[in-house]
């Protein structure tokens, strides 16, 4: 197994009088600002960091763009199996669009790995950081695994798959696709490369194989197991039975833009930080006064469009603005040492 660039150059690493320096700050609780450093040289002080304090790193950046060049260093140094990247999801506030299925695909495979457990680096937009999310718990109910000789209702699988969020079509071609033929179901989750094509009898799980999204046809082989991730970040049914809008969801299910109306559907929302122990997690920032300057340009964006929207809708019907981000309160709370 070829190590990470990370423990090659460990040596090197000990013997600087600057990591040497770094060391002795772990532990106490107390900020710190580092200067003069450029992104590779923050990518592997992340690194080290991760690697002395086997806790999860989450490195914010000012946005998206540079927080996806930061993950692509620390892959190089760490790999891409600890290294993740959340994307922001490219909507804007109060904008009738949902994010594209690549972006919720990715979203979902980081949101995967948090639950597994296993300490990682995490790279994130400030935005991606404050925005407001449903809780893990509730993502982490939905995930599920599917076995040959389980027991599992394809009526219930398919409801099921429809309330993730997943698109029923003819036949399965991309991510976050299902499609029935009888006794006979394909789907296609990642992190998985290839759909999975699952053969019921009755209720039981009899078979499941592999098959070309492009030819339709399986490959040889069985799949002992099948991870189903769900395509949103929340269920129908989690919807809180008092919402204004669940009249809206049991006509249409879910529709464009339901993600900036969290706060309309759930009882209770997170941020991305949140999905963390307060004392299993390091906080980092790039470049930290050019982060609180975006923050303050999306607050106030955030501010503007609400009141814009209010002249073509009644506020019981939009999501305030502490609905959609987090604030600087927020902020300095996550700055505070745990």
């Amino acid at each position: 197994m070829t190590p990470m660039l990370y423990e090659v150059i460990l040596p090197y690493l000990n013997a600087s009088p600057f990591f040497q320096k770094l060391s002795k700050l772990f532990g106490t609780k107390q900020h710190y600002q580092i200067h003069h450093l450029n992104q590779s040289a923050r990518a592997l002080v992340t690194a080290h960091l991760w690697k002395e304090t086997g806790k999860n790193i989450l490195i914010v950046s000012q946005d998206d763009l540079m927080a996806e060049d930061l993950w692509d260093d620390l892959c190089t140094l760490i790999g891409q199996e600890n290294a993740l990247y959340l994307p922001e999801y490219e909507v804007l506030p109060y904008e009738e669009r949902s994010p594209h299925y690549s972006i919720r695909a990715t979203r979902m495979m980081c949101i995967h790995h948090i639950i597994q457990g296993a300490p990682s680096v995490y790279s994130i937009s400030i935005r991606s950081l404050l925005r407001m999310l449903p809780p893990l718990e509730n993502i982490a109910k939905h995930i599920k695994e599917l076995r040959p000789q389980m027991e599992y209702s394809p009526d219930k699988l398919m409801q099921d798959l429809v309330w993730m969020g997943y698109d029923v079509q003819y036949q399965v071609t991309k991510v976050f696709q299902v499609a029935r033929r009888g006794g006979i179901i394909d789907i296609f989750s990642p992190p998985q490369l290839k759909p999975v094509r699952i053969e019921f009898f009755g209720d039981e799980i009899v078979s499941m194989r592999y098959f070309s999204p492009n030819t339709q046809r399986s490959i040889p082989g069985d799949v002992e197991s099948y991870t189903l991730l769900p395509s949103r970040e929340f269920s129908l049914d989690d919807i809180s039975p008092h919402s204004i809008l669940l009249p809206q969801i049991k006509n249409t299910g879910f529709y464009e833009g339901i993600e900036n109306q969290y706060c309309l559907l759930l009882d209770k929302l997170s941020t991305f930080a949140d999905y963390f122990e307060a004392q299993n997690r390091l906080i980092l920032f790039s470049n930290f006064p050019y982060i609180q300057e975006e923050l303050t340009r999306l607050t106030e964006q955030v501010q503007l469009e609400y009141h814009r929207q209010l002249k073509y809708t009644t506020k019981a019907k939009l999501s305030p603005p502490e609905g959609i981000i987090a604030g600087e309160e927020k902020l300095m709370e996550l700055c505070q040492p745990e």
